[in-house]
């Protein structure tokens, strides 16, 4: 006796979100073959209750691929683009003691016109 050929999973594409879809307690049911079926596929499949999201299965390829993508390091800081931009023209304690002696100056002629 020959063994029949095992059937492909099918699983309804839900009309909502595009991805495809299955509800929570059919997904309990079929778990492998639905396993199988991401596996051969590399299509998500989002699991759904009462028909709300509530998670998603992903093949470990794509999972994979997903988190690198995440997870890849962006530049330390924003800053790192204008590294070279800034010209420092003078000595900046100069400059500071240079603006604390016009602001006291400012100060106390507005001091006296009062």
């Amino acid at each position: 006796m020959r063994k029949p050929k095992a059937e492909k999973h099918k699983v309804p594409i839900g009309t909502e979100s595009g991805f495809v879809q299955i509800g929570k307690a059919k997904a309990r049911k079929e778990f492998l073959p639905l396993v199988d079926s991401i596996a051969t596929s590399n299509t998500p499949i989002e699991i759904t209750d009462n028909g709300k999201p509530v998670a998603v299965i992903l093949g470990s390829k794509l999972f994979r691929d997903l988190y690198e993508q995440a997870t890849k390091k962006k530049s330390k800081h924003h800053l790192e683009s204008l590294d070279g931009s800034v010209t420092i023209l003078g000595d900046l304690e100069q400059a500071r003691r240079q603006l604390e002696r016009e602001t006291t100056d400012s100060i106390n002629r507005r001091s006296k016109l009062l």
